[in-house]
């Protein structure tokens, strides 16, 4: 089925986002997680970001979110929050290696004044053969 681009282009972001959540929604309630295994390549890259954030929220006074993973969606997620997000020289190199792991990145600015960071690792799991 194609998309009605006329109606797709009178939506606003809101609605667009609404649709597609749904639909993403609906097409994961139809998968079961057995029928995905651990793409371990991409898993122990999830691990070292995991680490890494770890590592920064212990010197920087931050705080982890516990990591949940779902397998039939597939991509992992680590979110940490500070107050400060101190990056130090010694630093840099270590973050910007734990984010070449990474198929995307938000910093935000959450509502209690503290600072948000969270990225995705692809592929986690993938679909049995």
């Amino acid at each position: 089925m194609e998309p009605n681009n006329e109606l797709l282009d009178s939506l606003s972001d809101e609605e667009f986002c609404y649709i597609f959540g749904k639909k993403y929604n609906e097409f994961l309630a139809e998968q079961n997680d057995e029928d995905y295994q651990i793409n371990s390549p991409q898993w122990f890259k999830m691990l070292k970001v995991l680490k890494f954030f770890y590592e920064l929220a212990k010197t920087s006074n931050g705080k982890v979110e516990p990591c949940e993973v779902c397998p039939r969606v597939e991509h992992g997620g680590v979110t940490a929050y500070f107050t400060v997000l101190d990056i130090r020289e010694n630093d840099i190199p270590k973050f910007c290696e734990a984010l070449q792991q990474t198929s995307a990145i938000t910093i935000d600015a959450t509502t209690d004044g503290r600072i948000c960071l969270s990225v995705s690792v692809p592929y986690v799991f993938v679909k049995k053969d």
